[in-house]
Order: C-alpha cells, then structure tokens, then sequence
C-alpha cells in the first residue's frame, strides 16, 4: 500500500472551489481581526497640515499616508483598515 500525502483529502474537498475570491476574502477577515495592529496610523487623529494630502502615487503625495489623507488630516489606509473590523465586531456581538 501506498503511503497518502497528507494533504490529499484537503486539496480533493477544495478542488473546485473558486481560489481567488477565498483569498481575498480570507484577507478580508484577517485584516478585520488584526486591523488595530495593521493600522500605520491612528485613523481618528487629525493632523490639519496634512488636509487633503493626494496618494503616494500622485505629485505631492507621501509614502507615510499611501493612500493620502481626507479634509482634516486623517490617514485614509487607516481609517479603511478600521472599517474593516466592524463587520466582524457586530457578527461576534450577535452570537
């Protein structure tokens, strides 16, 4: 008899399954439950010489807000990263 790999049954139950969309999705999740560690920046700290700074990838933007910041300063990565996990709160919440 034949020695079976290990992850075998594994890859047949997946097999078939969209792997792309359970990546980004599994992503997702784990940037909703580990967000408050992710976060470069405190999302609701406002820092007015920063107002309306453009993404990283614009003239003037900054590496240090990549995706530049909204009208009274704020980091816009942080504040999505933020909105993440609010989904996931509510969901632990109702259980």
């Amino acid at each position: 008899m034949l020695k079976q790999r290990p992850f075998r049954r594994l890859r047949q139950a997946l097999k078939g399954l969209p792997l792309i969309p359970g990546v980004i999705l599994l992503l997702f999740i784990v940037v909703g439950f580990l967000g408050v560690y992710l976060m470069p920046h405190d999302p609701n700290e406002a820092r007015f010489e920063n107002a309306l700074t453009p993404p990283f990838w614009q003239a003037g933007g900054k590496i240090s807000t990549p995706l530049g910041t909204d009208e009274l300063g704020r980091d816009l990565l942080s504040r999505l990263i933020g909105e993440l996990g609010i989904p996931e709160q509510i969901s632990a919440d109702r259980r």
